[in-house]
């Protein structure tokens, strides 16, 4: 049986799109998540205004 080692590193965002429906967020590998918006109530129900007000922190380790 063969097997591979896969390095595996902490997901990091690069970029952080919120709209009226879903919350997207670039990572720094490439990929990109996305999820309802109404998966986080406070983001569905805040103005657009709010939902922009973001800051990735901790070199993309977190969003605030």
């Amino acid at each position: 049986m063969n097997s591979s080692a896969v390095e595996t590193q902490e997901a990091r965002a690069r970029k952080v799109g919120v709209t009226d429906e879903a919350l997207a967020v670039d990572l720094v590998d490439g990929r990109t998540i996305i999820v309802p918006l109404v998966w986080y109530p406070r983001l569905w129900h805040g103005t657009s205004q709010e939902r922009n007000n973001f800051e990735i922190v901790g070199d993309g380790a977190y969003i605030h």
